[in-house]
């Protein structure tokens, strides 16, 4: 698989003939991908490698160099016109607008220079840069990170087959993981989550090249797969590590919330409780714009016996947060999800069917329902132990029951 390479012309020269005389051969014969793409600061940063004709340039362009430069060192090389009515930065290679491809052998040295030293930088840092909210930058991966297209596809294909697990380990070992774009390698971690396969996850974190692992994306998701397993301490030593280093945030505060609940289910020692409350208001405080910790948050203070009179209070803050995220973009199952709780913990019957309904046909990966059903679970036993839960939960129930079942089929 060859990395890719973005590259970004100039509307002041002849754009396609620059492109076939000068960058496709040089690009090619050097072992890259080229796609050509504009060069939008939130896109700019994403692809490994990137080759910019700065024959004219304007503020918009210099403002997204910059973002790279800051986040891709030393990853981007620069082309320029003979006539260039800009000043070109240091090294950039010079072109006649006649005769480009008589630069050929200069570009294709350029660009093997820049391959044997394989930038460190990564696109993911963009990602958490330029998100909107960090819990869903695994969610819009694969909108926003350019890769392969065939690995991409192959990586689809293989998730939508009728033996997953075989089928994506046959794309990773189809893969050099030392040479493969990070991009292919967090799809293929992000596969293997979608089937549960924790232990090719744990695996290939570990094979993956060191400064990709140890990306706040890639440690997140590792946690994820160590606390399925049941290694909750390795999980909380690897969430803990991260908030020490970048601080709280919505989605690192709620995988590690997860694991402290997980902790309680197994011990039901209300310490674990209490804990597991206190991490997800902490990740909630820290983006109030995320209702996933929130609603977390007031769920399991539902479950406290007596339960905490904080809820009162949050569940307004925390309706208001996913009302705004369903209107301000596109909404994706933990909104609805959200909704469903948020109308459960209200006595919302009719709420809570229409955000079930919406919440299912939403579904992307099994254990979304199986976490929503388990936390209507507890709220159903916790309802019932006081005096008993209303008989209409029991069909919401049924209905996420029943497509977590579909997946199986």
């Amino acid at each position: 698989m060859h990395p890719l390479c973005l590259v970004v012309l100039s509307s002041a020269t002849s754009c396609d003939e620059v492109f076939s005389r000068l960058v496709l051969p040089a690009v090619a014969h050097a072992g890259f991908d080229p796609f050509r793409g504009p060069a939008q600061p939130d896109r700019i940063a994403l692809p490994e490698f990137a080759l910019v004709d700065v024959t004219v340039t304007n503020a918009d362009l210099q403002f997204a160099l910059g973002i790279r430069a800051a986040l891709r060192p030393d990853s981007t090389v620069y082309i320029a016109a003979a006539n260039s009515l800009s000043a070109p930065p240091e090294g950039t290679i010079i072109y006649l607008p006649g005769d480009p491809a008589s630069s050929v052998p200069e570009l294709n040295k350029r660009l093997n220079e820049l391959k044997r030293h394989r930038p460190r930088q990564l696109a993911f840092h963009a990602l958490e840069q330029f998100g909107d909210i960090a819990r869903l930058k695994t969610d819009v991966f694969r909108d926003r990170i350019a890769y392969d297209q065939d690995l991409k596809a192959r990586l689809a294909q293989a998730r939508r087959g009728p033996h997953v697990r075989q089928a994506l380990a046959e794309v990773e070992n189809s893969i050099d993981l030392a040479t493969a774009d990070y991009g292919a390698i967090v799809d293929l971690m992000l596969s293997y989550r979608g089937v549960k396969a924790w232990n090719e996850m744990i695996s290939l974190v570990e094979r993956m090249p060191y400064d990709l692992a140890r990306t706040t994306l890639v440690q997140e998701q590792l946690a994820f797969a160590v606390n399925r397993k049941g290694d909750w301490n390795d999980a909380e030593r690897i969430l803990t590590a991260v908030i020490e280093s970048r601080g709280p945030s919505s989605e690192t505060n709620s995988l590690l919330g997860r694991v402290y609940k997980d902790r309680w289910d197994e011990t039901k020692d209300p310490a674990w409780l209490d804990r597991a409350i206190e991490t997800y208001l902490q990740g909630f405080e820290a983006d109030w714009r995320d209702a996933y910790p929130g609603i977390n948050a007031v769920s399991l203070m539902e479950l406290r016996n007596p339960p905490d009179e904080r809820r009162h209070k949050l569940l307004p803050l925390v309706h208001y947060a996913v009302v705004r995220r369903l209107a301000s973009s596109k909404p994706d199952y933990w909104d609805y999800a959200t909704l469903l709780e948020l109308a459960v913990l209200a006595s919302d019957e009719a709420g809570a069917r229409d955000a079930v309904g919406k919440a299912l046909a939403a579904v992307r990966e099994v254990w979304e329902p199986e976490t929503t059903l388990k936390t209507l679970d507890r709220m159903a036993e916790a309802r019932n132990a006081r005096g008993g839960a209303e008989g209409w939960l029991n069909g919401v129930r049924g209905e996420l029951k029943a497509k977590v079942a579909s997946f199986s089929k």
